[in-house]
């Protein structure tokens, strides 16, 4: 009897070492940091996708082909282009009118001068609208099917419109409409940003994007049915002016685009629920050398907010369409470093900042006060527009009075583009972008870049084996766990699991 007990023990102790083996092989590990901060292609293969795809956005108008449309006066005045290459279906029609103003009062819209931006401009006594159309016809009679179903979605990758700005001197009012045909046709409005001025690295790229989602627009009136944005006819946006304002706006792009936003919960702005604002949105340019965090970036069409920050990954939403479902989403740019715990103080705080596409610019936040905001309190920006470089940067921080490694933290980091600096070059010490834009939410998406959230936490992760049962030929079944097992002390071992993200 003795003889059959110890060997009962030996068999149960057996299948629970193999069971914890392999519990401990399934949980996903802490994404390796090396010397270099190259990406190993065993780490893209677990990411479910290679950084260095093509860019899923489709270009509706670039602004580089030539026209000038100027109305003089009260009127309207009609003026089209094409065919050209440089926008979608081929041609662009543009219709200025002038509801108010006297002669020598102008409203006029201008292409490719300087090059490759679009100038639109209004005297101080006009009132009046911009029509821009893409159909694939020369006009001015609106053709709803005349573009034959273009998918701008990209096979459901690109979740909204982005007009990208270099200037606006006044608020302005923008208005999209899109046509599936004749009788399915959508709708959506918003206010631009007025006092904007600003330009990220390359030759007269924006740094604000006016972001409509697919999600947001609604029925058109005079239609039955709204418009699908994968079945697209026509496309038109309408800017209008006001009397008292002179206003210059310009543009450089106008194309259907994929965005990448966080995944903490909603209390800290996660969504970009009501005016396209205020998530913390970074539309998705260059995935080849633009700047991001770690090896990827999803994208998807809002924020996916959760209480364990892993919205975006559990729901698979990928930025390309080769892309297949990878457990550990584009959560892979920022690894916790320094003591374990943190300890409070200057440089009690520190993670490990993983770069592909630098140098950019990092800011980040940590809610230190659990009450779900990122803005209560000056010290919850951990990190102030901090230039970090391809590659791993090693980043310490503050960790304020009341810190308690038993408490659940959500962090927020979000890496953009470098600006140009006052004195040449470029740098993250002259940044002009509008300061809603860098804060934790930002008003209109960045241009580039990528956000990323995290729900910090040092507590022990359980373990847990259900419905494990051990057999031996001379022995009956042995019932090892129904439910949760904590295995204190069995031949003298404890084991502990933490995951570190």
């Amino acid at each position: 009897m003795k003889k059959l007990n110890i060997q009962r023990l030996l068999v149960l102790c057996t299948i629970i070492s193999l069971g914890l083996a392999a519990l401990l092989l399934s949980l996903p590990s802490a994404q390796p940091v090396s010397a270099s901060g190259s990406v190993s292609a065993a780490q893209m293969n677990r990411n479910g996708t290679n950084p260095a795809k093509p860019m899923t956005s489709r270009l509706i108008d670039h602004f580089n082909d030539t026209q000038a449309v100027d109305q003089n006066g009260a009127g309207t005045t009609f003026s089209a282009v094409g065919p050209a290459l440089g926008m979608l279906g081929g041609s662009r029609y543009v219709t200025v009118t002038a509801i108010t103003g006297s002669s020598g009062q102008h409203l006029t819209a201008d292409f490719n001068n300087p090059v490759d931006l679009g100038n639109f401009s209004s005297d101080a006594s006009v009132t009046g609208f911009i029509t821009v159309t893409y159909d694939g016809t020369s006009g001015p009679n609106l053709s709803p099917s005349g573009l034959g179903g273009v998918d701008l979605t990209n096979g459901n990758t690109n979740f909204g419109y982005m007009l990208s700005m270099l200037s606006s001197n006044n608020e302005f009012s923008l208005t999209m409409n899109v046509w599936s045909s004749a009788t399915s046709c959508s709708s959506y409005s918003i206010t631009g940003p007025g006092g904007i001025s600003a330009y990220i690295p390359t030759t007269n790229s924006p740094a604000i994007g006016l972001y409509l989602p697919f999600n947001a627009f609604t029925l058109k009136p005079g239609c039955s049915t709204t418009a699908t944005m994968s079945n697209v006819g026509a496309i038109q946006f309408v800017l209008t002016y006001y009397m008292g304002n002179v206003t210059d706006i310009i543009v450089h792009e106008l194309s259907a685009v994929s965005v990448d936003l966080g995944d903490v919960t909603d209390s800290f702005n996660t969504t970009m629920a009501g005016n396209f604002a205020p998530g913390p949105g970074h539309v998705i340019t260059d995935r080849v050398n633009g700047p991001h965090l770690g090896a990827v970036v999803d994208t998807e069409p809002d924020g996916q907010p959760n209480t364990a920050a892993t919205g975006d990954d559990i729901n698979n939403i990928a930025t390309f369409p080769e892309s297949v479902a990878y457990p550990s989403g584009d959560e892979d740019g920022i690894h916790r470093a320094g003591s374990d715990p943190w300890t409070v103080g200057a440089t009690g705080g520190a993670v490990t900042v993983t770069v592909s596409g630098g140098p950019a610019c990092l800011s980040a936040w940590i809610d230190w006060g659990l009450n779900g905001s990122f803005t209560n309190s000056g010290d919850e920006r951990i990190i102030n527009n901090l230039q970090v470089n391809t590659g791993d940067t090693l980043v310490t921080f503050n960790v304020p009075a009341g810190f308690n490694s038993t408490n659940f933290y959500n962090a927020r980091f979000r890496l953009y583009p470098m600006d140009l600096a006052t004195g040449g070059g470029y740098d993250c010490h002259s940044i002009k972008y509008p300061y809603s834009n860098t804060t934790p939410a930002g008003f209109n998406p960045i241009i580039g870049g990528e956000v990323e959230d995290y729900r910090y936490s040092w507590q022990p992760a359980a373990v847990q084996l259900s419905n494990m049962t051990a057999q031996s030929s001379d022995m009956p079944v042995l019932p090892v766990a129904a439910g949760t097992l904590a295995l204190v002390g069995v031949i003298g071992a404890v084991v502990v699991v933490r995951r570190r993200k």
